[in-house]
């Protein structure tokens, strides 16, 4: 799956993943390696990585995609 650019700035975005300890789940979400604007944070609480959050991740780069065709359309 595709990332677009940022529909804020145009620059290049990119899947970033985080776990944390504390909640016990990894957050995925996209976010612009320009302007650092980010999209929608989906959280897994079975993953330990990003490979392991597949289906999140691939629901972090369609809500990212959906809000850069939103903000196109304004």
């Amino acid at each position: 799956m595709t990332i677009e650019a940022c529909p804020f700035c145009g620059g290049s975005a990119k899947l970033q993943g985080n776990y944390s300890e504390k909640h016990t789940c990894f957050y995925v979400y996209v976010q612009c390696r320009k302007c650092g604007a980010r999209g929608t944070v989906q959280k897994d609480e079975s993953a330990k990585n990003v490979k392991e959050a597949t289906i999140v991740s691939m629901l972090a780069i369609e809500a990212w995609n959906n809000r850069a065709e939103r903000q196109a359309a304004t």
